[in-house]
């Protein structure tokens, strides 16, 4: 018989995504200047937000070209953190890669994501028969790798 293993996970700390968005929608500003770093892409860019729309770019390094892409409203991370597919596997599938996790940490104060994480999680691979045939077997899995990103909000400060 065949196991047949589905591992569903979206790691959260502090408050729920609905709860944080709440607290994050009841805040009393509408305009705010944002740093973030977008790893393994290794850009920081800082800009101004207003009405949740990115209205001027201050800097983007270590190139605006490669880092224009990379810039996220408040209302973005959330948006990113919502679309989420919880149990997609990496290139090399489940029994190779694992489940591909995204693990989100709140703002105590007014909610917003401050790190949004997505990795490999190998610990689950014995979950799938492909796993225990490479093993018996002795295939291995391709190089294909999965990096997984980090997006990290390093500060926010209100505007008028």
């Amino acid at each position: 018989m065949l196991l047949v293993g589905l591992i569903i996970v979206l790691s959260m700390s502090g408050p729920s995504t609905s709860g944080a968005r709440d607290q994050w929608e009841q805040r009393p500003f509408n305009r705010y200047q944002m740093v973030i770093n977008v790893n393994p892409a290794l850009c920081r860019s800082e800009y101004i937000v207003t009405d949740e729309i990115i209205s001027q770019i201050i800097t983007l390094t270590p190139t605006p070209t490669g880092c224009i892409n990379l810039t996220y409203t408040i209302s973005d991370l959330f948006q990113m953190i919502n679309d989420f597919q919880p149990g997609q596997c990496g290139p090399n599938g489940c029994a190779c890669d694992g489940a591909v996790i995204m693990a989100a940490n709140y703002d105590s104060g007014l909610g917003y994501p401050v790190r949004i994480k997505t990795f490999l999680d190998l610990s689950h691979r014995w979950h799938y028969p492909g796993y225990w045939i490479s093993l018996l077997f002795g295939s291995a899995c391709s190089q294909v790798g999965y990096i997984g990103t980090t997006i990290e909000v390093i500060s926010l400060t209100p505007l008028p």
